[in-house]
């Protein structure tokens, strides 16, 4: 702005040629033009002077530490993850523990308080809602019918409902189980499901059918009841079975292509008949995809299923899934407790990174034979199907039991941890919500009125219940 200045008082300054006047004054225009030129240096100085001052306003005082622009503040303290899918049992990664935010606490069936919907499931099945978005998909069956459905997660509406092709079957099937026990698993673009029959299908989110194969019968005492996993755009299946009472039979893990079918790759286990389900552990230095039974924790590489490492800690039938935890793989089941597992091992680890055991001869049977544990870093809850449910401090070298509590309820479901809160899920239809920590407390506690086998799905401000008859969205009114 000097600059322009300075050349403007010049270009004033030049003495032009200027017509002379009817009076042939030229003294008074040669004034005239001065007196612009002034009026034209002092408009400039003005802006130029206007133009410091609202920089000393806007920069910060010698010695004060500049403002965070908005984008400097965001990438400082992000705000909470935005939480619209439960791809799997037990959420992302299998683990139990959501990000989910404004979940409800409590609802009232009989007066329809923050229940935004309720849906008949046409077939029966004690399997786990799963959610991608504004789509929510579940399986259901019977001895000789197989299908998958997807709800709108908004209205409740049946978008769509495939028949699973394949004949009926003679596989046997306990009735605590069911003929659709295995949760479904998606990727927001592929639903994947498996049942009892080992019909394998897979469908787009729009309900076209993929593709479908058959695994050979499952040579188990309960019926086939592992839930699915779709990672790195493969369909996982924990395929454990008796070997000892049929040696031709082998347990494995195979991999699907999700959007082919074809047969990614598939690794032997040493391991029997097994009805927990494979977790993705996100552990330092590359996920690992944890598989349990009995007698061996084994941790693989999800894109090829080579062996990283395993840990014999289990002993007896095994449907607790294990989870990833503190920075330890958590694994167990009724009849061995429950052991945490360094992840940083290769090869036989059960000398080396097994970090700590909660055997039965410490505190009886603390895990239970179907729920899962649940870890918040510093704790790990276990419920037992009776109803007790046991809290043990594990931040240092020795776990030590914090608390029990006794509920007068059966229990199916296994707990998930949201925030500072614990959900759980009874048989009978009560969900109870507790504060997470070294001392119980209850903080709520509603009935749905109808019998829950099933884990529920959370995800922002909404959890999905699976009953026998119906598929609930719980979603609070607000004030």
């Amino acid at each position: 702005m000097f600059a322009l200045g300075a050349k403007g008082l010049a270009a004033m300054r030049r003495v032009w040629p200027v017509p002379a006047s009817p009076a042939g004054d030229r003294g008074e225009l040669e004034r005239a033009f001065t007196a612009r030129a002034r009026w034209a240096i002092g408009g400039m100085g003005a802006l130029a002077g206007l133009a410091v001052a609202a920089m000393a306003l806007l920069l910060p005082p010698p010695g004060a530490p500049a403002p965070l622009t908005a984008t400097v503040a965001q990438a400082t303290q992000p705000a909470a993850p935005a939480c619209t899918a439960w791809p799997q049992f037990r959420g992302p990664g299998g683990n139990g523990v959501t990000a989910a935010a404004n979940l409800p606490m409590t609802f009232d069936a009989a007066t329809g308080r923050n229940i935004r919907w309720r849906t008949p499931v046409p077939l029966e099945g004690k399997n786990s809602p799963v959610v991608w978005g504004k789509r929510v998909f579940c399986t259901g069956a019977t001895p000789t019918r197989r299908e998958v459905y997807c709800f709108d997660a908004d209205d409740g509406r049946l978008l769509w409902r495939r028949d699973v092709p394949g004949p009926a079957s003679a596989a046997k099937v306990d009735d605590f189980t069911g003929w659709a026990p295995s949760t479904a698993a998606t990727d927001g673009a592929h639903v994947a499901a498996i049942f009892p029959t080992m019909d394998l299908a897979c469908f787009d989110v729009e309900g076209k059918g993929l593709w479908s194969i058959n695994l050979g019968e499952a040579d188990d005492q309960f019926g086939h009841a592992s839930s699915l996993m779709i990672a790195e755009g493969k369909v996982i299946v924990q395929f454990d079975q008796n070997q000892e009472k049929n040696p031709a039979s082998v347990s494995k893990v195979l991999a699907y292509d999700a959007a082919t079918g074809g047969e990614a790759w598939q690794t032997a286990r040493p391991t029997k008949a097994a009805w927990s389900s494979p977790i993705l552990a996100d552990v330092p230095g590359g996920a690992q995809l944890i598989v349990i039974g009995n007698p061996w924790a084994i941790a693989y590489r999800p894109g090829n299923g080579q062996e990283l490492w395993r840990a014999e800690v289990l002993d007896g039938d095994g449907a607790p899934s294990p989870v990833y935890a503190g920075g330890l793989v958590l694994a167990g089941n009724v009849g061995s407790g429950l052991a945490g597992i360094r992840p940083d091992g290769r090869g036989d680890v059960t000398r080396t990174h097994v970090a700590w055991t909660i055997k039965k001869a410490l505190e009886k049977d603390a895990l239970g034979e179907v729920c899962s544990p649940l870890g918040d870093g510093r704790r790990v809850y276990m419920m037992k199907p009776d109803g007790e449910f046991n809290c043990f401090a594990v931040d240092g070298a020795r776990p030590s039991l914090a608390w029990t509590q006794q509920f007068d309820l059966p229990f199916s479901a296994s707990p998930t941890l949201a925030g500072r809160n614990v959900y759980l899920l009874a048989e009978k239809g009560t969900l109870i919500v507790c504060q997470a920590g070294g001392a119980y407390k209850e903080l709520a506690r509603s009935e749905l009125g109808e019998d829950c086998h099933a884990t529920p799905a959370f995800v922002d401000g909404r959890i999905y219940i699976r009953a026998a008859k119906n598929l609930y969205c719980i979603e609070s009114a607000g004030p």
